[in-house]
């Protein structure tokens, strides 16, 4: 019997089936039975594929094919002078009820494989029964290629095969090739008694010296005693030991704990203050001098609100009083609402003397002064500094002062900054103050609201060097 061999890259079984170990296109080859020819696609010359279609004029075509012959412009049938008509596509179920009737040859005949049915039976055959298939060796680094009837031999004998010790519990997990190095040397290894009248056989090596030591059937002699005192004394030393090790841990943990309640003290002796000077300040609340303002700033009824509706001048404006003598500590946040976004200077934000002048030519910074402007720079003294940390509208700016160090800490929003300034002098009264330009508009919140900082944070600046606000 002949055989005709094609090349069927595109058969149904091969383009929407996947097979374990095996790798497309293939060859299928069929018996030559006198209706092949009938049963070969006009256009590719292969059996058809799945779905073969019909069209109106009656020529069979893959759908594939005729799909990319008219996808590239074409509308006549390539065997015929009728216009194709993509509606009237009807796919033909007979054709392939047909070719699944055809016997086929396994593609693995040249590997050996003898099988031979029809071709519905390939997809079950080549999954479940061939035993040619290609086969690759599933372990890490075995670079093993050979057929299915091959893999059990060989994953048998494989030396990258996972490898598990059988006596500790998992303690030891590897390949086959560590396997023999690994008994030879294992802890877990059961051995037997060394002496003769012992029946004890599954002692784990690790556990045998322990055993001849309470052996009923150990000889008990001079040197035996000897042994077994220093191997007694060895335990109780390293009994000792870990107890002192211990005891180290637990003078640490104390030394931490001690350590804890000292900073706790010192947190709640801050909170304290903290809280004695919300009292305060709510007997005397802050707010800004509508007396000691530039013209062109305008203030809101409660004070609170700067708005600049002047000219091209920048102004200031100081709080009604100075930071008391007695506060460690001061804390406000100004609120952006509104920016005047075209010039580089829209606002500042900071303490000062009260001789400081309240208003200034472009750019402001004159001395008496200790502030941060919007666009990340600080004014200290008549000493600018450039810093990477600018405000735009809608951002808070909150400003801390710590009066026993003499530092101004600026906050942005709820966070900490990397900008602060060192080295105030004490001797003269300081004052809250802000600045603006025209257009700019700023909201005060000198704690009649709660602010958007958590404050109590600072107190970890006294005990931590690497702190943001200690660099």
């Amino acid at each position: 019997m002949s055989i005709s061999r094609l090349n069927s890259t595109s058969d149904r079984f091969w383009q929407n089936e996947k097979f374990e170990n095996i790798e497309g296109p293939i060859t299928l080859e069929y018996e030559n039975l006198p209706v092949m020819e009938a049963l070969t696609c006009y256009m590719c010359k292969k059996p058809f594929s799945s779905p073969a279609v019909r069209l109106h004029c009656n020529h069979v075509f893959c759908k594939k094919d005729i799909s990319n012959f008219i996808s590239n412009g074409n509308i006549i049938c390539p065997f015929c002078p009728k216009k194709i008509l993509q509606t009237s596509y009807v796919i033909d179920k007979n054709i392939e009820n047909i070719m699944d009737t055809l016997r086929i040859y396994c593609p693995n005949k040249y590997l050996g494989c003898v099988w031979i049915d029809t071709r519905k039976k390939l997809k079950n055959h080549l999954k479940e029964e061939c035993q040619y298939v290609p086969y690759s060796c599933p372990y890490e680094n075995c670079n093993f290629s050979g057929l299915i009837k091959d893999k059990m031999k060989h994953e048998s004998n494989c030396i990258w095969r996972s490898y598990e010790c059988m006596w500790g519990k998992k303690h030891f997990q590897g390949c086959q090739k560590d396997k023999e190095e690994h008994e030879k040397t294992c802890i877990y290894q059961p051995v037997k008694c060394s002496n003769p009248n012992c029946l004890e056989e599954n002692i784990p090596k690790c556990d045998l010296t322990d055993h001849l030591w309470h052996c009923e059937h150990q000889t008990k002699d001079l040197d035996w005693i000897i042994k077994k005192s220093d191997y007694l004394f060895d335990l109780e030393e390293d009994k000792i030991n870990k107890l002192k090790d211990q005891c180290k841990k637990n003078d640490d943990i104390i030394n931490y704990l001690e350590d804890s309640i000292v900073k706790l003290k010192e947190k709640i002796k801050f909170l304290e203050k903290q809280r004695d000077a919300c009292k305060e300040s709510k007997k005397t609340q802050f707010y800004w001098n509508p007396c000691d303002k530039a013209q062109q700033l305008q203030l809101s009824h409660s004070n609170l609100v700067v708005k600049h509706t002047g000219d091209g001048t920048w102004a200031s404006v100081r709080a009604i009083k100075a930071i008391p003598d007695e506060a460690e500590s001061f804390y406000f946040e100004v609120k952006i609402l509104k920016s005047n976004e075209s010039w580089k200077y829209s606002c500042s934000v900071g303490i000062c003397t009260a001789n400081a002048p309240l208003t200034q030519d472009i750019p402001p910074g004159c001395r008496n002064e200790w502030c941060i402007f919007n666009n990340g720079s600080t004014n200290a003294n008549h000493e600018e500094m450039e810093y990477n940390c600018k405000m735009k509208k809608n951002d808070t700016i909150g400003c801390y002062f710590d009066a026993k160090e003499g530092t101004l800490y600026f906050i942005k929003n709820d966070s900490y900054t990397n900008v602060n300034i060192r080295n105030i002098p004490l001797d003269e009264p300081l004052f809250p103050f802000v600045g603006a330009f025209k257009g700019t508009e700023l909201y005060t919140n000198f704690g009649k609201k709660p602010f958007l900082f958590d404050t109590s944070n600072f107190i970890a600046v006294d005990n931590d060097q690497d702190h943001p606000l200690n660099s």
